[in-house]
């Protein structure tokens, strides 16, 4: 019995406290209750409104902080979405703004987590908290749509004068491979009035748009931020123009613009300030391709090499260029040519009868930021015989 109780003794002493906590919670945190504060806003222009979250949490070891990475936001986290809009993971856009919260009053056990929202007139619209994510010490998940469990809190947002951008880009579309200016105007939606002498920031990239309520798709869900290649002011009637170098042409020339009161390093923080505006867009260019066969005649049941070069090409990127012959009116697609690093390609042209055949090579990948380019149509002939 002695030597029994020794052991007892010895197994106890091993295990921590912190251990036995964690052993003993077996749930995630529990939501007691949401705040927001006001729940009704009224908000106009470059106006903004702050709204109180708050949000009370429990847990037996005590729910924990964790920070924002590449691929999520930091925890515990209140997602609020615009009414009716798919949610968080839905993989569909939405519009939604996770404003980051911090422990304010009592314990990790036991306390309020508190918020703010920067509310402004391109809120307008209602609003759904449709998720509450935390953690605790054990790594316990909550993740629960408050709508679901009774503690449903709505935001009801009228905004008038909302601020709106445009833009378009000339040439459009362009040839390759050059640049294009991107322009626009920033305008108040509902009266058409400029906003002159305001602060655009220019970014490139794609990217997350978790922290946005206007689903902006070029902001970092790590930092928060929008960054940009340059510091766009509009000018006396709200327009503004900026020259996109030719560099930016192969990677897709995804252009984001977004308007806020604070700009440093050519980026909003919207963490800390509110996104009042924003616009995504891809310059659409065409293909530099060329298409010149090895012959303009073969004989019946002969073929001939079609040459050919693809502009922009190489990189790790694989194309393909498509020969078409014209039967009847239409373009049909007779073989494909994969494009060689050097961006050299050949294709086979095998008219099927005798007479003259119209045939011209097409760029048809449009995945980034390209159209379909064709070439210069050109024959190949095949005699007839008697």
């Amino acid at each position: 019995m002695r030597r029994l109780l020794t052991i007892a003794i010895v197994t106890a002493a091993a295990i921590s406290p912190s251990q036995l906590a964690h052993a003993a919670d077996t749930g995630p945190p529990q939501l007691v209750e949401i705040q927001l504060s006001p729940s009704t806003v009224t908000v106009s222009g470059l106006n903004v409104v702050d709204v109180a979250v708050r949000v009370h949490l429990t847990d037996d070891t005590g729910v924990v902080t964790t920070a924002p990475t590449s691929y999520q936001p930091g925890t515990p986290l209140i997602q609020l979405i615009r009414t009716g809009t798919p949610g968080y993971d839905s993989g569909a856009p939405e519009d939604q703004n996770q404003p980051p919260l911090t422990l304010t009053s009592g314990t990790a056990q036991d306390g309020w987590w508190t918020g703010t929202l920067h509310v402004t007139s391109q809120w307008n619209g209602p609003w759904d908290v449709d998720e509450v994510v935390a953690y605790d010490a054990a790594l316990h998940r909550l993740g629960v749509d408050p709508r679901q469990t009774g503690q449903d809190q709505s935001l009801s947002v009228t905004g008038t004068h909302i601020p709106r951008i445009s833009m378009g880009w000339t040439p459009n579309p362009a040839p390759c491979c050059v640049g294009v200016t991107v322009k626009g105007r920033l305008t108040y939606a509902d009266t058409g009035a400029p906003l002159p002498g305001r602060k655009l920031a220019l970014g490139f990239g794609g990217g997350r748009h978790y922290f946005s309520p206007t689903s902006l798709d070029c902001a970092g869900i790590g930092t928060g931020r929008l960054g940009g290649i340059a510091t766009l002011t509009t000018d006396a009637n709200g327009y503004y123009s900026y020259a996109v170098p030719a560099t930016w042409v192969r990677g897709g020339s995804k252009e984001c613009l977004s308007f806020g009161p604070q700009l440093s390093n050519n980026a909003i923080d919207f963490y800390r300030t509110p996104l009042w505006a924003t616009r995504t867009g891809r310059a659409p260019h065409l293909w530099g391709v060329t298409a010149v066969p090895a012959a303009h005649q073969v004989a019946l049941g002969g073929s001939v090499d079609v040459n050919g070069t693809l502009t922009p090409s190489g990189g790790g990127w694989v194309e393909y260029v498509a020969l078409q012959r014209l039967v009847s009116g239409q373009w049909r697609t007779v073989t494909y040519a994969r494009v060689r690093d050097s961006g050299r390609y050949t294709a086979v042209a095998q008219p099927p009868t005798c007479g003259n055949h119209r045939y011209r090579g097409i760029a048809l990948d449009t995945g980034e930021a390209f159209v379909a380019t064709s070439t210069t149509p050109f024959l190949i002939g095949v005699p007839c015989t008697s």
